[in-house]
């Protein structure tokens, strides 16, 4: 009986050490949130300003042959693409990026387009392409929150500016639909300038690792990512642009003084 008492008077002092202990821990770490200046330089001694990424997922174009919302012209959003970037952490909002990404687009018009073009309607066009871009990231949440544990979740935004590099092709034959002009020059380049803009959320499983889904839109200058030459039109040809979706794993680098290795035991010699 004494020992029942004993055992339920110190189960019951217990009670408020850890209930205070929680209470304490919540406000420091609220009380850090709040603190967390904008524009202040993002410097931590356990974690490196140096992140890396890869994504993949499906593409999809907007343009002469179609758009998006065309799954059957759009090969039912079977493009791929991949793509690795490079991250620098500016403040605890705001990171720097560099990005290079290959993918494929491809599609098909319908019979009743025909007319809108100068030869072989029907075919549609594929293309394999390179981008690459500098862009600018912001958060939604600073990155002290994730590694004080607050939050696991931070939406983000994006924007950028780069180049595309393309080659429209026959979907069957693969053959070049560059044209070539009389004077023996060619119709137009396969370099244009890029504008990505996009939205995407990470989840932490870890302060420093990262998995999300990211979907981006990409602005261009050329009329030609399908090879298309348009003759008749109401309306004065708009640049040809895409879409990438899909998922992202980022990595921060650490420090590598903070690893931890650990020696064998020694062995005993008898």
């Amino acid at each position: 009986m004494k020992r029942a008492i004993l055992i339920l008077v110190g189960f019951i002092a217990f009670l408020p050490v850890k209930a205070n202990d929680g209470d304490l821990t919540l406000r420091t770490l609220t009380a850090a949130r709040k603190k967390v200046p904008y524009f202040e330089y993002y410097q931590r001694e356990t974690f490196s300003n140096i992140s890396l990424g890869i994504g993949f997922g499906p593409s999809a174009y907007f343009g002469e042959y179609g758009n998006p919302l065309h799954f059957r012209r759009q090969n039912y959003h079977l493009n791929p693409h991949g793509s690795v970037e490079l991250q620098y952490r500016l403040t605890n909002w705001i990171s720097v990026k560099g990005e290079f990404s290959l993918f494929r687009l491809s599609s098909r018009p319908f019979g009743s387009d025909a007319k809108f073009f100068a030869s072989s309607p029907e075919i549609g066009f594929k293309t394999h392409a390179v981008e690459y871009y500098l862009g600018i990231v912001h958060d939604l949440f600073p990155k002290s929150h994730i590694e004080f544990w607050g939050r696991r979740w931070n939406p983000y935004a994006f924007a950028g500016y780069g180049q595309v590099a393309f080659t429209p092709r026959h979907p069957e034959t693969n053959e070049n639909l560059r044209p070539v002009l009389p004077d023996g020059e060619y119709a137009y380049h396969l370099v244009a300038r890029l504008i990505p803009v996009g939205l995407g959320i990470n989840f932490y499983p870890h302060n420093h690792i990262s998995v999300g889904f990211e979907a981006g839109y990409r602005f261009t200058t050329t009329h030609f990512l399908d090879g298309a030459k348009v003759v008749e039109q109401p309306e004065p040809a708009r640049y040809d642009k895409y879409i990438f979706y899909g998922v992202k794993l980022t990595k921060q680098f650490l420090p590598a003084r903070y690893y931890y290795y650990r020696k064998p035991a020694p062995r005993y010699k008898g």
